[in-house]
């Protein structure tokens, strides 16, 4: 028995459904949970077992599962041949497969006006970090240092692929786009990989800089442009009082402030523990090697993730980098890390060219959580902390310094901050 999870307002299970009438195939129809306030929401539990994506439609002809409605047809259309869906000339077949492509992927945006709402609204959260960091970059000017040309995430088995189903569900239920490409496709995506290669996820809005640094530097030249100022220099304590702030240098020199922002990375807790806040901050140790632009004829960043390293293509080259250490402040690097990523990389990528390379360590600020701490000190609200972003510095950075501007001003936070609270733990 063939078993149709359908939904309301969903074209692409109305196209299955044609196709199940047009061939007088018995089918039982399963319709998921629809309305207007939450949408699809929750997710229908048999869909989101089924389907990685967690929705619909999803086809079972037994025992067999298939989503993706093109994908469903064209099984019907071999499955059971009477009457034909598709004519025989193999012209007329490619100009079908084009109108349905075009209906699926360009009438479709432009019906999607014009349709009651399908999915519930993004809460607020979920996409402020977004609208801060295009704001900042729109900003700063610095849109030309924004390459938007997407991610591939690598396997080498379809079994390692399916393991990935939680974060497909994960992905699907915040409204990120993405696709599973293999052959053709995922050669087109990046040629020159291994055959050991035989699938990966695209996400095709994925977005990179064109180099963290210089990204940083320009940053801090649009800051200075309207009216910041640069100091640099050891900071030794901080001594708040009933009207501000104090900074000691360990030069021995000071500084007076109204408020102070510790945003010092791994280096944070120095200055928090005297204030009496217990962070359990820990630096996680990355490597990576900046190979020559000429290395690869590499089009968008790769992960690896099954062995722990990307690589990124940048202004200065080819980045090799990954790993996790937790070593602290004061160990020296091991940079044999950086050289069993550049092998593996080697071994993926076939004409990888590893000579020529520059290593580099650096120091991730993690939390045991994997929350950043942004709020005020526990001893005063003339200081605020914003520190602990792990892997996601760059990224959360101008959601941050939103949170950070409100609560130096005084007025109410965009978002509850209670998670974030540094004195949670």
């Amino acid at each position: 028995m063939i078993t149709l999870y359908s939904g309301p307002l969903s074209l692409f299970a109305r196209k299955v459904e044609i196709a199940l009438r047009e061939k007088g195939l018995a089918f039982e129809r399963v319709m998921v949970p629809f309305n207007q306030t939450t949408g699809y929401d929750p997710k229908h539990p048999e869909v989101l077992a089924l389907n990685p994506k967690g929705q619909v439609p999803v086809l079972s002809d037994c025992g067999l599962v298939l989503y993706d409605s093109t994908v469903i047809n064209e099984y019907l259309d071999e499955a059971y041949p009477e009457p034909p869906l598709m004519p025989d000339s193999p012209v007329d077949r490619a100009r079908c497969r084009l109108d349905e492509l075009y209906a699926d992927e360009i009438m479709l945006q432009a019906l999607k006006p014009l349709m009651h709402r399908t999915t519930p609204p993004a809460p607020d959260r979920d996409r402020r970090i977004a609208r801060e960091a295009d704001a900042l970059i729109a900003s700063a000017g610095l849109d030309e240092m924004i390459r938007r040309d997407g991610v591939l995430e690598l396997y080498e088995s379809e079994d390692e692929l399916r393991k990935t189903a939680r974060d497909d569900a994960a992905k699907a239920a915040e409204g990120i786009e993405f696709r599973h490409v293999r052959g053709a496709e995922l050669a087109e995506l990046q040629p020159g990989l291994s055959p050991r290669i035989t699938c990966a996820t695209f996400i095709p809005k994925w977005q990179t800089v064109s180099d963290p640094y210089d990204y940083a530097v320009a940053l801090a030249k649009a800051a200075l442009a309207r009216g910041a100022s640069f100091r640099r220099g050891g900071v030794a304590q901080l001594q708040p009082d009933e009207a501000g702030v104090t900074v000691a240098f360990s030069d021995g020199s000071s500084l007076r402030a109204r408020q102070v922002v510790v945003a010092g990375g791994a280096w944070s807790k120095r200055l928090t523990a005297p204030l009496g806040d217990a962070i359990p901050l820990e630096t996680e140790r990355g490597y990576n090697t900046t190979l020559p632009g000429y290395s690869f004829d590499l089009k968008r960043q790769l992960v690896f993730g099954g062995h722990g390293f990307v690589v990124t293509p940048l202004e200065s080259g080819v980045r090799v980098g990954g790993a996790v250490e937790l070593g602290g402040l004061n160990l020296p690097p091991n940079f044999k890390r950086a050289d069993a990523m550049l092998t593996k990389a080697a071994a993926f990528m076939p004409g990888l060219v590893t000579s020529g390379g520059k290593q580099w360590m650096g120091f991730r600020p993690s939390l045991p959580d994997s929350l950043p701490a942004i709020g005020y000190s526990r001893r005063s609200r003339h200081i605020v902390y914003a520190f602990g972003h792990g892997h996601l510095g760059l990224t959360q950075s101008a959601g941050t310094g939103k949170l950070v501007t409100e609560l130096i001003s005084g007025t109410t936070p965009s978002l509850d901050l209670t998670p974030f609270s540094p004195q949670r733990f």
